[in-house]
C-alpha cells in the first residue's frame, strides 16, 4: 500500500498529478532494485473499461479504504470477515458483500446499531421503488421519509 500511495501520489508520475497506465510501468522499472527484464508491463484495461460498474461501488471501496485507515480493522480482518460473509452467503466477494461486511463489522463493534442499518436498507429499497427511472435516488424519496 505504500509504494501505490507514493507512486500514485500528485506530482510522482509526472506532470497533471495524474497517473497515466501507460506510463506506470516505466515508472514503476525506474524503482530502484526493478529487474527490467522480469517486471513485465503492468495489465491494464482499455481506457474506456471502467474500474467500478457503479458509483455506490466506488463508493464502498473508498469507505472500506477509510475504516481501514481509521484503525477499525487490519487488513487481515477484513479478508477474514469478508470470507466469512461470502461463505454465509454464498455469493461472490463482489461490493454487496463488502456493504454487508462493513456493516457487520460496525454492529460488532457497537459503531452501528444493526436496527439503525436495517431501517436504512428498507428506506432506501422504498426510495429506490419511488424514484423514477434514470433520476437518482434519494432518500427523501422514501414514502415513509420523516423530513
Amino acid at each position: 500500500m505504500a509504494l501505490h500511495r507514493s507512486v500514485l501520489r500528485p506530482g510522482s508520475l509526472g506532470r497533471g498529478g495524474r497517473a497515466r497506465p501507460h506510463r506506470l510501468g516505466e515508472r514503476l522499472r525506474e524503482l530502484p532494485g526493478a529487474d527490467p527484464v522480469t517486471l513485465g508491463p503492468i495489465p491494464v484495461g482499455a481506457v474506456t473499461d471502467p474500474v467500478f460498474a457503479e458509483p455506490w461501488e466506488a463508493q464502498a471501496f473508498a469507505l472500506v479504504v477509510a475504516l481501514h485507515d481509521r484503525g477499525l480493522f487490519s487488513w487481515s480482518e477484513w479478508a477474514d470477515a469478508l470470507g466469512a460473509e461470502t461463505r454465509r452467503t454464498g455469493r461472490a466477494a463482489d461490493y454487496a458483500a463488502w456493504l454487508a461486511t462493513v456493516e457487520g463489522l460496525l454492529a460488532a463493534r457497537g459503531i452501528a446499531d444493526p436496527d439503525a442499518l436495517a431501517d436504512r436498507r428498507a428506506a432506501f429499497a422504498r426510495a429506490a421503488a419511488a424514484t423514477p427511472h434514470g433520476e437518482p435516488i434519494l432518500l427523501a424519496n422514501d414514502p415513509q421519509h420523516r423530513g
